[in-house]
């Protein structure tokens, strides 16, 4: 078998200790290394995935990721009317990560990205409100673990929405929320 010519996208990704295996024309990228084998008496080789090679750069294996994504999209579909107040009062910026903020402490694991880390001054003056319209959407907890078992799930640089259960279809129905609306998931900025 003769060596295997790879593209320079690719070939730039190995190094001493690592592989590429080139697996359906696609690019996987490997650390290999060994140990001893006691019973074998003879070293054994074991390999790690680091990631898939794609033109424009290596996707790390873990570059995967999930959010929850049902109930914070909600909320804020929710909170219109409370978002302009605090756009008001504060403008755009700060608005918009107060109101992701208030979400934060109703889902820890919201797909939201905060840019401001402390501003609890500024949540104090509108928590209430928030409060009233959570109580609205959270009356049964039931439809709040529904919401929040919807999921942002990313894998490969994509990001895409978990697939709906009939229960999640029916709590977005019976909160009347547009699903058109809801499933735009447009330019979503991810926290870390």
């Amino acid at each position: 078998m003769g060596k295997i010519i790879y593209p320079n996208w690719v070939s730039k990704y190995i190094e001493r200790g690592k592989v590429v295996r080139l697996v359906n024309n696609h690019y996987y990228l490997y650390r290999v290394t060994s140990i001893y084998d006691k019973e074998k008496k003879r070293p054994r080789g074991i390999s790690y995935y680091l990631g898939y090679i794609t033109p424009t750069g290596l996707i790390p294996f873990d570059d995967v990721f999930v959010y929850e994504y049902g109930y914070s999209k909600v909320m804020w579909m929710k909170s219109e009317k409370l978002l302009e107040r605090i756009i008001g009062d504060l403008g755009e910026a700060l608005g918009n990560n107060i109101l992701k903020q208030l979400i934060f402490r109703y889902s820890k694991r919201s797909y939201f990205k905060i840019d401001i880390k402390s501003f609890s001054q500024c949540i104090s003056n509108y928590s209430r409100d928030f409060e009233i319209i959570h109580d609205e959407v959270s009356h049964n907890d039931v439809l709040t673990e529904s919401l929040k078992s919807i999921c942002l799930v990313g894998f490969r640089g994509q990001i895409a929405l978990s697939k709906f259960s009939d229960e999640e279809i029916n709590t977005l129905n019976i909160l009347n929320i547009n699903l058109k609306e809801f499933c735009n998931i447009g330019d979503i900025k991810l926290w870390n």
